[in-house]
Formats: C-alpha cells, structure tokens, sequence
C-alpha cells in the first residue's frame, strides 16, 4: 500500500470515529445544541438570589446554591463532546488555578443519565478540580438558569447567587476574568 493511500484511509479512519463518536455538539435527547450564530449575550434582569442543585460528580461536595454562596461562581452549561465546552472549562480550570479559592468555578455537563461516568473521566483527565456536575436537558430546562439554548453557556453569580451575566457561546479567558474581577471587587 502506498503512503498516500495510508494516508486516505487513516484520515477516513479520523473522520469516521469522530461521526460515530459524536464529536462535535449534539442535539439528540440529553444534549443541547452548539450556539445559533456566534456568541451571544442573554439579557438577564435584575434578579434575587436563585437557587438551584444539580448531581454532583463529587459526593462529597454538593452543587447548590447553598454551598456556592459567599463567593462569585462562575458556572458553564456544556456538553463533554463540544469543541467549544472543552475549550471554556479549560479556561475556567486556569482562572481557578490562579483565584486560589476566591471564586467558585463549576461546570454542568448537559449529558443523558447514562453518560455520568464519561463526564467523571473528562472531569478526572482535565484535572478540573471545580464544582461539577450532570443534568439531562429536562433538569436544565426546570432550573433557574433556563433557558439554555446552546452550549456553552456561561452564568456569573454575585456572591449572595444574583445572575449578573448569561453569556451564550465560547467566552475568551480575558473576557471572562474581566467580568469575574467587576464582582470580585464589587461591594458587598
């Protein structure tokens, strides 16, 4: 076989697993679709402090409301299979890194019941070591957050748990620690 042909075929090859695998976003049944048309801000009226909880991916540390409180959280809406999900929690586990515990950072992966134990592996191999969790579109459709069109989603709570932003699409790392220093230094 020539070198070009085993080129052909393991790009073939690629392109195959990544369709039977998924990768890339989804919108079947547990999953929410990639954003409509670029990154887009969600208005978000002046509200009183939600409260929320979701499966945690680490028993002994809930994800609610209660225990994020006191804190700026910063919580990303996505899907373990989207390109651009991947790419904010990796920006959120560096900003984590760097705020030393005076923020909270947490991902919910949108994924069916059944796919609990791929959102611990992709939380385990990226070394996240924030709040994460799983929901099922339903959940995330009955939360205070919704709704939840496309992934990723970033929310911003002051530190009583008001949302001050919802951001539809990817966020750029400077971006998105700008807002998070305004409700670092914002008085309390």
């Amino acid at each position: 076989m020539t070198s070009r042909a085993k080129r052909f075929l393991f790009r073939a090859s690629v392109v195959a697993l990544l369709m039977v695998t998924g990768c890339g976003s989804a919108s079947a049944k547990g999953k929410v679709a990639a954003p409509r048309s670029g990154a887009e801000k969600i208005k978000v009226p002046a509200t009183p402090p939600v409260t929320y909880a979701f499966q945690s991916i680490d028993i002994m540390r809930p994800f609610t409301s209660e225990a994020m409180r006191g804190k700026p959280t910063v919580i990303v809406f996505m899907n373990i299979d989207d390109l651009n999900s991947q790419a904010q929690v990796n920006f959120l586990r560096e900003m984590d890194k760097r705020d030393n515990g005076a923020v909270n950072y947490a991902f919910v992966a949108i994924e069916a019941p059944g796919r609990k134990q791929f959102v611990e592996w992709y939380r385990a191999g990226l070394q996240f070591t924030g709040f994460a969790a799983v929901a099922d579109a339903d959940e995330v459709k009955r939360s205070p957050f919704a709704p939840i069109v496309g992934v990723p989603t970033i929310v911003v709570l002051d530190a009583e748990g008001r949302i001050v932003l919802a951001h539809e699409g990817l966020v750029q790392g400077p971006e998105l620690r700008a807002r998070v220093l305004e409700q670092l230094t914002a008085k309390r």
